[in-house]
């Protein structure tokens, strides 16, 4: 369900929604059934002024129950807000994510992770500057052998057509045990 909350002209919408959540189960023998009772929610609301037109701000809720294929039944809930300014030629955004999972029984995991970048056009080129910071707990369940790490990206964005785009960027990246990571990405976009 999605919409305009009322009385707010256009500028707050919402949605909510409902599903099976993530599917542990076996898809060639339960063809894709979900394999616990419980239904994902994820809540959200969004805010577009119409007096400041490119800017959004927004927040949402998304709470799931996760059957791992070992092991207890995972509580998973993600927390998550956004900011976004457009113009013609600047753009500055932001986002940050809050996750948590409980074992039945065990211990709670918090992790958190967001970014912020800024950018402004010259004609075609728009060269921009990120950071990223991720703040991993190591045990958490689901997450892998991700680890905390803080990156520092500086960039540049050329669309030479209105169906591509070419990015080239440097990232410096520090590791939670004081090792750093340096990299260059190139990217060729096309739009069809």
């Amino acid at each position: 369900m999605r919409g305009q909350v009322p009385y707010t002209g256009s500028a707050l919408r919402y949605v909510a929604e409902v599903g099976n959540g993530r599917n542990w189960a076996d898809l060639d023998t339960d063809e894709g059934k979900d394999n616990n009772s419980a239904k994902s929610t994820n809540v959200g609301l969004a805010l577009r002024p119409e007096r400041w037109r490119g800017f959004e701000a927004g927040a949402s809720f998304y709470r799931d129950e996760i059957p791992p294929a070992v092991g207890p039944l995972i509580a998973h809930r993600i927390t998550a807000a956004y900011a976004v300014d457009r113009t013609p030629s600047t753009e500055v955004m932001g986002e940050w994510l809050h996750l948590w999972h409980r074992p039945s029984g065990g211990a709670t995991f918090t992790n958190d992770g967001g970014y912020v970048q800024a950018s402004r056009a010259f004609g075609k080129l728009r060269p921009y500057y990120r950071y990223d910071r991720l703040a991993i707990s190591g045990a958490t369940p689901l997450i892998g052998s991700f680890d905390s790490s803080e990156s520092h990206l500086l960039g540049l964005r050329v669309d030479p057509a209105d169906w591509v785009g070419l990015k080239g960027q440097y990232e410096r990246r520090s590791e939670r045990d004081g090792a750093f990571f340096n990299a260059v990405h190139v990217q060729l976009v096309f739009v069809f």
